[in-house]
């Protein structure tokens, strides 16, 4: 009898233990199903803008408050007449297919109008746009630019390996609503001495003038500010710093904005780039100083030149010409 009652619990053991294996093999399973079919998306991040405003005597520079965000100003862009804010929501599981696109993905672009006095703004969402024109592939990069005095947004669409052309190049031209082919000089390979290339501004474009004579490294060593062709970014944790300059002397409105971090862009077709150049000489100087201590420099002799305006720059690079391969042509605008 106890023989009969003990088989019994080693029975009732092994049937509970077996009863507990399944139901562990069962939960890891369900969850594993679920969790590789179940759809997440990223929305990558983009700093809020706090305000825009415009200044200058022909309300040629843009102002952009973007706060105290340690976001940077990835995906905020500029061009003569509109500020883009792009925010890419995009799915990321398993089950996502990277180089289509998917449903529930987007990519939404606010544009502010810079010609509307209360700064306007609609939003249109690009992967809407690809569809309608029967376009498929990732949307990983849009801008905006100037290119032959009209705005556009730059879209670079990458495919598949198996895909006849791994990247694309498409421009929406945001007055007409219509998506076009983009023209060769904005592909990187065919910049290189292409006597073309001022006639398209982007944010990110570099500046023979700023590099070389100088201004670009030492506004970076001074205040963090990074110096593009048309574009300057002000740390909020340097601004305190420009107390010292012309800066707001001659820009007093911004010390409102004295615990943002600052972007100011110059509207292209507003200012030609000698007064751009003049003008950022001028503001960084220190207070009552008309320009920025800054040289140009040989690099054969290590002879120093110092500039003074766009025009000491003009006369120093017709005297050293071969000083342009310091920079890289491809991505430079202004010579």
């Amino acid at each position: 009898m106890k023989s009969s009652k003990t088989r019994f619990l080693i029975l009732l053991s092994v049937v509970i233990a077996l009863g507990f294996a399944f139901f562990i093999y069962y939960f890891s399973k369900s969850s594993s199903t679920t969790s590789s079919t179940s759809i997440h998306y990223e929305n990558y991040q983009t700093p809020k803008i706090n305000s825009i405003s415009l200044f200058g005597d022909n309300k040629q520079f843009v102002a952009i408050d973007l706060g105290n965000d340690q976001k940077g100003s990835t995906n905020i862009s500029v061009s003569q007449n509109y500020v883009a804010r792009v925010v890419y929501k995009q799915r990321d599981d398993e089950q996502s297919q990277e180089y289509q696109i998917d449903t529930g993905e987007s990519v939404e672009v606010t544009l502010y109008d810079l010609n509307n006095e209360s700064l306007t703004s609609t939003t249109i969402d690009l992967l809407d746009v690809m569809k309608n024109n029967n376009l498929n592939g990732y949307l990983g990069s849009v801008s905006l630019i100037t290119y032959e005095g009209k705005d556009y947004l730059i879209m670079i669409i990458t495919h598949d390996d198996t895909s006849d052309q791994k990247q694309v190049r498409k421009l929406y031209e945001i007055d007409s609503k219509v998506l076009v082919d983009s023209p060769d000089i904005l592909f990187p390979e065919n910049r290189k001495n292409n006597p073309n290339l001022n006639k398209y501004v982007h944010n990110l474009s570099a500046s023979s003038a700023f590099k070389l004579s100088g201004m670009m490294m030492n506004l970076s060593n001074s205040y963090d500010i990074m110096l593009y062709a048309i574009r300057l970014s002000i740390p909020q944790e340097k601004i305190s710093l420009l107390k010292d300059t012309n800066f707001f002397v001659e820009n007093p409105n911004l010390e409102t904005l004295s615990e943002s971090n600052i972007e100011i862009y110059m509207r292209p077709l507003s200012e030609n780039f000698g007064d751009w150049f003049n003008t950022v000489g001028y503001w960084f100087a220190p207070k009552g100083q008309s320009f920025i201590d800054t040289y140009a420099e040989d690099t054969t002799t290590g002879e120093k030149t110092q500039i003074k305006s766009y025009s000491d720059y003009e006369n120093w690079i017709a005297l050293h010409p071969d000083e342009l391969k310091r920079t890289d042509p491809r991505g430079s605008n202004y010579y």
